[in-house]
């Protein structure tokens, strides 16, 4: 498992503790605006980023990994052959 998945799913496993002052701040941090909405949606909206910054991560990580690995290129990219 990566480094950037395992912070994400620590953030994302203390967000349903978090005070909802804190949980403001954390939102603040992110977001330019504050919603008038549930504590739920805060939470899955900041969960989902959290898990798009991992994945983010870990997609900028790849080319790195794939050269350590020796992998020249992408078995499941297909070339496009032009006429």
């Amino acid at each position: 498992m990566d480094e950037a998945y395992r912070i994400a799913l620590m953030k994302i496993v203390t967000l349903g503790t978090l005070p909802k002052s804190i949980l403001w701040t954390v939102w603040d941090n992110y977001f330019p605006r504050r919603p008038h909405r549930s504590r739920h949606y805060l939470e899955t909206q900041l969960a989902y980023l959290f898990q798009k910054h991992a994945y983010d991560e870990m997609i900028a990580a790849m080319p790195q990994k794939r050269s350590k690995a020796g992998v020249k290129a992408n078995p499941l990219q297909r070339q496009i052959k032009t006429n």
